[in-house]
């Protein structure tokens, strides 16, 4: 696992040990603005830029509203959901159909192409899933507008330093019901020292909603403006 991405996934699991609240009602255009229950990790050894750029704030702390916006769903979108586990496509609608919807509505995603690293090329007989998962996650980040009024694909594609293989949007089965959950690991620059800083973007997709995943860097950007102000963070190009 790339460093980045094993101090991302270490913080976001001692949020999760302590406890997130709820994520908000969608239907409440205040929910993500109400206060939540918020708790301060002391004796975290991490550098405080990291710190911040992870929570958005100079301690470690987890709990808090998660923000969450409406999107509502294409037609194709629903059925890919109602019909996602679909194998024989000539008789229903599975993810190659949406796959040929995704390029024809937006064709300028060919143009990103996806590099799988060395541990993804390995397992060939999911390379061509996972390309499939990839280029779902970038139909995903045009539909998406952050709070700064940016889609979230022209993030990534003009602030990133790359865009990461491991991004994607694969359906998923929650409490009994199908959604779209998605990943994204922008590669930023840390303002304090210059360097290089993966921050990790999750999503769900349910319904016409798409709700954050975290009270962190997926909650900022889709509430606050400046986000990458907040964060001490800044565009690797």
């Amino acid at each position: 696992m790339p460093p980045f991405r094993a101090l991302s996934v270490a913080l976001l699991a001692a949020a999760l040990l302590t406890g997130c609240e709820k994520a908000p009602d969608p239907q409440n255009e205040k929910a993500e603005q109400i206060p939540q229950k918020e708790q301060v990790i002391p004796d975290i050894i991490l550098p405080k830029e990291d710190i911040k750029a992870f929570t958005g704030k100079d301690q470690l702390v987890v709990g808090g509203a998660i923000a969450s916006i409406t999107l509502p769903q294409s037609d194709d979108e629903k059925r890919l959901i109602n019909e996602g586990f679909c194998v024989d496509e000539t008789e229903c609608y599975g993810v190659n159909k949406f796959d040929r919807y995704l390029l024809t509505k937006y064709p300028d995603i060919k143009k990103i192409r996806y590099i799988p690293t060395k541990d993804l090329q390995e397992d060939k007989e999911g390379l061509e899933q996972r390309k499939l998962d990839f280029r779902r996650g970038l139909y995903f980040a045009k539909e998406i507008k952050l709070a700064n009024g940016q889609t979230l694909f022209d993030f990534l594609k003009n602030c990133s330093k790359s865009i990461s293989p491991y991004n994607f949007a694969e359906i998923a089965y929650q409490e009994q019901k199908l959604l779209i959950s998605m990943q994204f690991f922008p590669i930023l620059r840390k303002k304090a020292s210059g360097e290089a800083f993966e921050e990790q973007i999750l999503f769900d997709r349910r319904g016409d909603t798409i709700q954050a995943r975290s009270p962190w860097f997926s909650t900022s950007i889709l509430k606050s403006p400046d986000f990458m102000g907040r964060h001490g963070l800044e565009c690797w190009r």
